[in-house]
């Protein structure tokens, strides 16, 4: 799935930077909350909750929607990982 990730999405954040090489940032938020849960095939509210109890923390746009970056869908990954294949309750997260 990280590989997905990567490579399905680095389009969204390249940005040329005055240099020869286009370059992206992995902590730069930029995919919707939709978009997340249908990469990680879990639902909206899933992510809802784990930024309402603190173990995920999207960055908002200026109209309060959460933006998550690269680096936050990997945490996401691993915690649905962690909560669906071992058991794992968020609690223990």
């Amino acid at each position: 799935m990280i590989n997905y990730i990567n490579k399905s999405l680095v389009g969204l954040y390249l940005s040329n930077k005055g240099k020869s090489t286009l370059q992206y940032n992995e902590k730069e938020p930029l995919i919707a909350i939709g978009t997340v849960a249908k990469m990680l095939k879990i639902h909206q509210r899933t992510l809802r909750i784990y930024d309402e109890i603190g173990i995920l923390r999207p960055k908002r746009s200026g109209k309060n929607r959460r933006l998550y970056s690269i680096e936050d869908c990997r945490l996401a990954q691993i915690i649905t990982f962690l909560t669906r294949n071992l058991g794992i309750n968020l609690a223990g997260v």
